[in-house]
């Protein structure tokens, strides 16, 4: 990629390099980064603990 590349140059690469990811992170880890995604919980900052709301964590 170079300064003269154009947006399908650019869009071509991005999603060959999110494949090879892909590829390299299922064979590492079993899944892919989209698929840990989907597993973590629905707000990660809340530790799973729902006690608080963020209005706890604005101060408010």
């Amino acid at each position: 990629m170079n300064e003269n590349s154009t947006i399908k140059d650019l869009e071509s690469q991005a999603r060959n390099t999110k494949r090879i990811m892909d590829k390299l992170n299922r064979a590492a880890y079993g899944m892919t980064f989209d698929e840990a995604l989907r597993l973590r919980p629905s707000d990660p900052a809340s530790n799973h603990d729902n006690s608080h709301t963020k209005e706890d964590h604005d101060g408010k």
